[in-house]
């Protein structure tokens, strides 16, 4: 059988198929984790407003965990990824365009992933502003009551409910 026909011509096209499937499910298992830390970034936003802070750190910590995964496959198929970066050209159409789409599919995820971080970064600032200005209010208010005490004047130790 011929090459046309499916079979192999030798090592060459074994190790050009071995490149291709790594490549291929290294992409998929993106996909997957990036979904994953997609959903997990949809429900993030809503763990700030709400102020649950500890619920907030223990996704964090479930996307790094997500996170160092992915790095991890990204790693592992970085070898076949090279090879096939050599050889695109003579890859068929359909397999390019198999793994064009799953490059795609990938990108897109991210993109989603960071336009969600960006408004929860946002998010984030703006409740920050909020708390400087509630504590610079606060030291505000505590300078105008230490004004109505005399300058050199002792602070009552204790009062009693007439003052």
């Amino acid at each position: 059988m011929t090459a046309a026909h499916g079979s192999s011509r030798g090592p060459a096209d074994q190790e050009a198929r071995r490149s291709i499937h790594d490549v291929s499910l290294g992409l998929e298992t993106q996909r997957t984790l990036l979904e994953q830390i997609r959903q997990l970034a949809s429900s993030q936003g809503s763990l700030i407003e709400s102020g649950q802070h500890d619920s907030l750190l223990a996704l964090i910590q479930s996307r790094q965990d997500l996170v160092k995964q992915l790095d991890e496959v990204r790693s592992g198929m970085a070898p076949a990824m090279s090879r096939l970066q050599q050889e695109v050209d003579g890859l068929p159409d359909d397999i390019r365009a198999d793994l064009r789409t799953r490059v795609n599919s990938v990108r897109e995820l991210v993109g989603e992933i960071a336009a969600i971080d960006l408004d929860d970064t946002r998010m984030l600032e703006q409740h920050r502003t909020r708390c400087r200005t509630e504590l610079e209010q606060v030291a505000t208010a505590a300078s105008a009551h230490a004004g109505y005490h005399a300058p050199g004047a002792p602070a009552a130790r204790f009062t009693d409910a007439r003052g």
